[in-house]
């Protein structure tokens, strides 16, 4: 939700509070968006994905740790022994160790922050469409961000009720890939 949305749902809230009037007719609610978002199965079921595909270059990533932890023991270990050519050799492939390890560690990033914006941009439409669902049928005229909110009592929060919707709405669009896929 942007910025604006935000501040406009907490004017609205905070008019909803401050006129009795209204309050009797708003009926609010509150959800903690980005719980239901990432503590979802989907959101499990996305990690693993992005956990396998990321799983070669961590491995390399780790060889280069220990690549680069090697080379800097050697050159404080036997320093005193090594000439002048071999040392700069050794801090020549450090630094290109570095680099490297820089590199795979950016790409992995750009991945991640990729793979959580592909994973936004395909569930955030199922979790309008639920709470649409939600909303219609418990009688809401306003849900508030629950992490846009300091303080508030007497009011629902209907975050675990929407993890429980969307887990089950994406079960069932998981089986029916499954049942699509075997025929």
């Amino acid at each position: 939700m942007g910025k604006s949305k935000k501040t406009l749902a907490g004017l609205a809230l905070i008019c909803a509070l401050v006129s009795p009037g209204v309050y009797a007719e708003t009926k609010i609610a509150v959800m903690n968006y980005q719980a239901v978002l990432f503590n979802s199965i989907a959101a499990e079921a996305a990690t693993l994905k992005l956990r396998t595909a990321l799983a070669g270059a961590q491995g390399r990533v780790k060889d280069i740790q220990l690549g680069i932890e090697t080379r800097q023991n050697r050159l404080l270990t036997d320093g005193d022994i090594l000439t002048d050519e071999e040392i700069a050799s050794f801090e020549q492939e450090l630094q290109a160790l570095v680099q490297e390890q820089a590199q795979i560690t950016a790409q992995m990033q750009q991945a991640q922050q990729q793979s959580r914006a592909d994973f936004i941009q395909q569930y955030q439409p199922l979790i309008r469409e639920l709470m649409d669902a939600l909303v219609t049928e418990q009688g809401y005229n306003l849900v508030v961000d629950a992490q846009a909110v300091l303080w508030v009592t007497d009011t629902p929060d209907i975050t675990d009720e929407m993890l429980t919707e969307f887990d089950a709405a994406y079960g069932q669009l998981k089986a029916e890939s499954a049942g699509q896929s075997a025929n």
